[in-house]
Order: C-alpha cells, then sequence, then structure tokens
C-alpha cells in the first residue's frame, strides 16, 4: 500500500482540477477544501457556491467519503446541507 503522503497529493490533484466548472446553467466553486485519510479511506470537506441566472445562491456545505479500491478511488457516501445565512 503507498503512503498516506502519496494518497493525499494525489487525491487532492484530482480533486482540484474540477474544482471550478461552468456549465450551462450555472458556475459554481468549491472552497475551503479539507481531506482526511484513514488508510483507503478518505474524507472530504468543501463549501460550494454556485451562480444560477447571474446570482449567487446559497452555499452549501458538503461532505464526501471515498474508498480506493482496484485502482480507482469510489464513492461510498456525500451530504449535502445548506449554510444559513
Amino acid at each position: 500500500m503507498k503512503s498516506t503522503l502519496h494518497w493525499y497529493i494525489y487525491f487532492v490533484y484530482l480533486w482540484s482540477v474540477n474544482s471550478i466548472s461552468l456549465t450551462k446553467l450555472q458556475l459554481y466553486e468549491k472552497q475551503n477544501p479539507g481531506f482526511q485519510f484513514y488508510g483507503d479511506i478518505v474524507i472530504v470537506n468543501y463549501r460550494y457556491q454556485g451562480v444560477f441566472d447571474g446570482e449567487p445562491v446559497n452555499p452549501w456545505k458538503v461532505t464526501s467519503i471515498y474508498r480506493y479500491q482496484d485502482g480507482d478511488w469510489l464513492s461510498v457516501h456525500e451530504n449535502w446541507s445548506v449554510v444559513k445565512q
């Protein structure tokens, strides 16, 4: 098994490649990422900030859990909560 640091660098790179995206309906950005590694499990926390029709929408707090299996990171669980302002 590779070291935790190796997986951290690899996972952060994969995550950041798609951290700012533009779709037909909205612009969104993943902000303030946090990564916690436990062997072949990683917990990712971030804030999802979107814009719809040119107006910012309430941000979301996102927690995702991934497991490394057969050479790929698989999503195990994800939770989204609206941040009340």
